[in-house]
């Protein structure tokens, strides 16, 4: 069996776009929608990317304009377990080392992860298929700027940002693999939110004097940063045909939360 070739696979990549804009001279808007999805060259492996974007602004009078952006993103990477910086482990290196004389399946069609004396392959088909690894990043981006121009030389500015992810990686091995086989399905998941809020407003004096240039500046800003973790394993699956769905039948174990 040629394990190299039944691993790699030609893969395919298609993006869409969309993208609507209109206005006037007192107010004008953007909405854009982008989504990509990407195959990996290693069976079982694929990236997908969402993005939702809106830009408006308005101009309230000749001094005072608002503008306002928000962006949501989705991120989602499924990988294969691949070669570490050793070398020494993923599927790539075992569809080298695996004897190309041993066949794919065996006699019930499934494929072959155990030989005839008993011992386990590390069979590099099943482990991309089977010992999933996924990561995912939800975000929502939101701006705010208001501009007054209270005379010629004075400019007030307030600023507010705000910043909110949602990651979660996920990595579920079945009996089929290696991993998994050591636990009767292993599943190990972690969360992180991260939440960033920015907020300033400041005054900006500007004179010119002949050849001479003052700026003043003097303002508040106020900054502030929130990061929760947490991380579950989850072995010993009364069965693992649902993979990660299924984690309310195996036995929890609470690894940390912060």
């Amino acid at each position: 069996t040629d394990f190299m070739e039944e691993l790699l696979r030609t893969s395919y990549m298609s993006e869409y776009a969309l993208s609507l804009s209109g206005g006037n001279t007192s107010y004008s808007q953007l909405l854009s929608l982008s989504f990509n999805n990407q195959e990996g060259i290693i069976i079982d492996s694929k990236f997908n990317r969402a993005n939702l974007r809106y830009n408006s602004k308005l101009k309230i009078t000749d001094r005072w304009s608002l503008t306002a952006n928000m962006q949501l993103n989705y991120i989602r990477n499924q990988r294969v377990v691949n070669s570490a910086r050793t070398g020494t482990t993923g599927v790539v290196f075992n569809a080298f080392r695996i004897d190309p004389n041993k066949g794919l399946f065996n006699e019930d069609e499934d494929f072959l992860d155990i030989d005839e004396d008993g011992s386990f392959i590390a069979n590099p088909i099943s482990n991309a298929l089977y010992d999933d690894t996924v990561l995912e990043n939800k975000d929502v981006i939101l701006g705010f700027n208001n501009t007054y121009n209270i005379s010629n030389n004075f400019i007030w500015t307030t600023r507010f940002g705000f910043t909110h992810r949602l990651s979660n990686n996920s990595s579920f091995a079945n009996t089929r693999t290696a991993r998994g086989r050591q636990d009767n399905g292993r599943l190990y998941d972690s969360n992180a939110a991260h939440t960033a809020i920015a907020l300033e407003s400041f005054l900006n004096y500007d004179k010119v004097f002949g050849n001479h240039n003052l700026s003043v500046l003097i303002g508040l800003g106020y900054e502030d940063f929130i990061t929760k973790r947490n991380a579950h394993r989850y072995i010993d699956f009364t069965f693992d045909t649902f993979g990660a769905d299924a984690i309310q039948l195996a036995n929890e174990i609470n690894l940390y939360n912060s």
